[in-house]
């Protein structure tokens, strides 16, 4: 029972030391445009952090099976009920599963590129190919915060343009905080 108790005490300050954060997230408040043909990893957008927030349903999950367990104990000790014992560990491993399981859905979801289902994707193109000239050889979106996404883009153009002016034709979009585009003329194709 000490032992359960040390270490519900310990779970619930990491999980008050993860909530903090989990609950404001931090902001950056900017967003970035790339030089052509640069591929740098930035993540910096304002939004759930799915790495803080799997440590945190972590530490919550070990405090509620450390609850768990006290209760078990403490039954077992003056009721006699020993079976809770083994009751409460069936019950805590569906609680974690079913947590883990969540967990796995979203992050699933971001690695498998699904963002690319959203309707800010036709946007983007939209945006990028609305002038009759420029077309998006690849694009790839992801999401980087709650209701946010990078854009990752490769543009040809025959007309010389930057990536600059593709940024502010984007920008009109307020859910698009980070972008790395690389444009590339067509010489062969100019008219």
């Amino acid at each position: 029972l000490v032992v359960a108790a040390i270490g519900l005490g310990f779970n619930l300050l990491s999980a008050w030391l993860l909530g903090h954060g989990h609950d404001h997230g931090h902001d950056h408040g900017h967003a970035h445009d790339h030089a052509e043909g640069s591929h740098a990893d930035h993540h910096g957008a304002s939004g759930e952090d799915l790495n803080l927030r799997a440590a945190y349903v972590h530490v919550l999950a070990d405090a509620l099976t450390s609850v768990f367990a006290i209760a078990a104990l403490l039954a077992g000790k003056y009721a006699g009920w020993a079976w809770l014992d083994a009751l409460v560990g069936l019950l805590g491993a569906v609680v974690i599963g079913k947590w883990a399981i969540g967990l796995l859905r979203e992050t699933g979801l971001i690695l498998l590129d699904s963002e690319m289902d959203q309707p800010v994707v036709r946007e983007i193109r939209e945006a990028i190919e609305g002038d009759g000239d420029s077309a998006v050889a690849d694009l790839h979106v992801q999401r980087v915060g709650v209701g946010q996404f990078a854009v990752v883009a490769t543009i040809v153009t025959h007309r010389a343009r930057t990536a600059e002016e593709y940024r502010e034709r984007l920008c009109v979009h307020e859910e698009l905080v980070h972008f790395n585009l690389e444009v590339q003329h067509c010489r062969s194709c100019a008219s």
